[in-house]
């Protein structure tokens, strides 16, 4: 009978103390973030950033960056119309660029050394 009785002690002790460790590890004022999220979605009028306005770069642009940062490596594959399209893929504000290339003739060695600054 006495140890029923310790074994439901200690298992309401260790079910309050994890009660107190969960809430102790609660992140403070995280019902006042959500409120404030909620309060400005539903702000009208509200004015969200203009996306810059990039203008397309052209072909040799594209070429000359293809060439500087692929160390002549790559070339741009222009057998499929302009090869590459301009946009702002990352979110950061900045325009990028995504290539259609093929290797340069002799070069898959570098393309594919593993001192390499670039991943493909």
């Amino acid at each position: 009978m006495v140890r029923s009785k310790t074994i439901g002690v200690l298992f309401c002790f260790l079910l309050v103390a994890e009660s107190v460790l969960f809430c102790a590890c609660r992140k403070p004022g995280r019902g006042a973030r959500e409120t404030t999220t909620a309060s400005q979605e539903k702000r009208p009028g509200s004015t969200t950033a203009e996306q810059p306005n990039f203008s397309p770069p052209e072909p040799a642009e594209v070429r000359e960056a293809v060439a500087r940062v692929y160390q002549n490596v790559v070339t741009l594959e222009e057998n499929r119309g302009t090869g590459f399209i301009a946009g702002d893929f990352n979110g950061d504000g900045s325009q990028d660029i995504a290539v259609v290339v093929k290797p340069a003739a002799g070069m898959i060695s570098k393309i594919n050394s593993e001192f390499a600054n670039w991943i493909i």
